[in-house]
């Protein structure tokens, strides 16, 4: 190749591979239509399939590529999609999980918020117990204060009225001693010692004296009874006192029992709200938590915007490389050239028709008479001067496109029957008039007329 030995330990699939991409610059395929016309091996234009046509056209047009880009455009749309799908499904978790951790996110900062609220008003009202509370206890302080003053003294009053409850029974033992000391004295008439007669003065004096004294006793018991009356009612206070000292020192007690179970609860109260606006924490991650998985959907989002714009991107190119694209602007161009070539050299074939195929290489063949005919309802000879259009045709064109440009021919057999005298005559023309006078025509045939016509021969036994 380019005179260096090809290397030597190539397998055939690669040597075909330099022949058609370095030295023919065509396929195979391409190269029965455009260089070998044989009658064995051969598939005419026309006798392909419409897909078959159309392998054959991107060759001869170079809209292959076209094709090839529309399958790998293919393979990336597939993978897009896919892409898309994959991060569609993870959108709508992100979006669940957004959803999950939003709702968590409001229970807690509505129980929270009610927890804290509903603590702060139980605060309130313990701090209003709590007030209430002192202001009785200080209450029952001053009052017991009080009390306890007035009754400090309950035993120096005691006192006095036990020495006034003695001095009262002392005068009533007096008295009544002079009592009897009077009745005595009054009954008596001797002395029981030593039984004389007690005269009157004596019996008066002694009556007079012990009257004397119970006055004195009577006046002192008086006197007693005027003090120790008031003293008793004053130590009765006192009592009466002492009972409200015990019960409100009772109450005092309950009431600072009472007290120090609200300062308990109270305390109690505000450690767990203080407890409650520490665990915030908990709440902060979960919201960091929230923001980032967020922020990882917001990702996600303009991955999917991204993706959703190149499948945008790729569903174009895809309407742009499809046959009904870019290929369709393409044969348009090429197709008014390709069906005057043919017609020109049917005319050239002597075989006057108006042929064109329209953008589906599909034919349309009408006579002189504008009456249409189908390929197949033509004669072997004409069929074969189409034939030979077309193939002269594709060679013009794609030398002028400058896609393929061969001076090679080779005909196998192509005019042992099919072509009738007048067809091989005007074929003979062709072949050796000025269109293909730079032309090497290899002609393969059986016929041994053949060989008086070419230069060169080449007989095979």
């Amino acid at each position: 190749c380019n005179g260096e030995l090809m290397n030597q330990e190539s397998k055939n699939r690669d040597y075909q591979k330099i022949l058609e991409n370095q030295i023919l610059k065509m396929n195979y395929k391409t190269f029965t239509q455009v260089v070998i016309i044989g009658a064995a091996n051969f598939t005419v234009f026309m006798k392909l399939a419409s897909n078959a046509r159309r392998e054959i056209v991107d060759d001869f047009l170079d809209t292959k590529i076209l094709s090839d880009m529309n399958k790998l455009l293919k393979v990336k749309m597939n993978d897009t999609k896919n892409t898309l799908s994959s991060v569609n499904s993870e959108l709508a978790i992100k979006a669940e999980s957004i959803k999950i951790k939003e709702g968590y996110v409001a229970r807690m900062e509505s129980a929270r918020t009610g927890k804290l609220a509903s603590l702060d008003e139980d605060i309130k009202k313990l701090e209003a117990e709590e007030s209430k509370l002192l202001e009785e206890i200080k209450t029952f302080e001053d009052e017991i204060e009080v009390i306890a003053c007035e009754t400090e003294k309950i035993d120096s009053i005691q006192e006095t009225v036990t020495k006034l409850n003695m001095f009262e029974k002392r005068f009533k033992s007096n008295i009544k001693s002079y009592n009897e000391k009077i009745k005595y004295y009054q009954e008596i008439t001797h002395c029981p010692q030593c039984e004389q007669d007690i005269c009157d003065e004596h019996k008066s004096l002694m009556i007079r004296n012990n009257k004397e004294n119970l006055e004195t006793q009577e006046t002192g018991l008086k006197e007693i009874c005027d003090k120790i009356e008031p003293v008793k009612q004053k130590l009765e206070s006192i009592k009466l006192k002492q009972k409200e000292f015990s019960t409100k020192a009772k109450l005092l007690t309950a009431k600072n029992a009472e007290l120090k179970m609200v300062i308990i609860n109270k305390d109690k109260l505000i450690k767990e709200k203080s407890a409650l606006e520490k665990s915030s924490e908990n709440l902060d991650d979960e919201i960091q938590s929230l923001k980032k998985v967020a922020s990882e959907a917001m990702v996600l989002v303009e991955k999917k915007k991204s993706l959703t714009h190149e499948k945008s991107i790729q569903e174009t190119a895809t309407q742009l490389l499809k046959d009904q694209g870019i290929k369709t602007s393409i044969v348009r161009k090429y197709l008014p050239t390709l069906n005057s070539l043919i017609n020109k050299y049917c005319a050239e074939l002597d075989f006057f028709v108006l042929f064109e195929f329209d953008e589906n290489f599909v034919e349309t063949i009408k006579s002189r008479h504008r009456d249409k005919f189908a390929y197949g309802s033509f004669s072997e000879g004409q069929k074969k001067r189409i034939d030979f259009a077309i193939v002269f045709a594709w060679r013009e064109l794609i030398r002028q496109k400058n896609s393929i440009d061969t001076n090679l021919l080779i005909l196998d057999e192509v005019f042992d029957g099919s072509l009738d005298a007048e067809g091989v005559e005007l074929f003979k023309n062709i072949i050796f008039g000025d269109m293909l006078k730079n032309y090497n025509v290899f002609l393969i045939s059986h016929w041994p007329d053949w060989g008086d016509t070419f230069p060169n021969n080449l007989h095979v036994e």
